[in-house]
């Protein structure tokens, strides 16, 4: 009866190129969040304060407003 070896090890680079593909991806996660953030900033900057206050917010909102609109993205 022969016996055949079915697993290997993984290369040593394995997990290093899987934590420099990590670090990649988190750090354009991180560019996209700061961008969401921007983005929806300005958009509720350019509202007037008659159309914030109809969507139930004020100028001092934004900032906290835009930031949790971006995790959700």
């Amino acid at each position: 009866m022969t016996n055949f070896e079915t697993t290997r090890p993984l290369p040593l680079g394995a997990v290093t190129t899987y934590r420099v593909v990590n670090f990649f991806d988190s750090a354009i996660e991180a560019v996209r969040s700061v961008r969401s953030t921007y983005t929806t900033a300005h958009a509720l900057n350019s509202l007037t304060d008659y159309q914030l206050e109809d969507i139930g917010l004020c100028r001092a909102d934004i900032a906290s407003t835009s930031k949790v609109a971006a995790r959700l993205r």
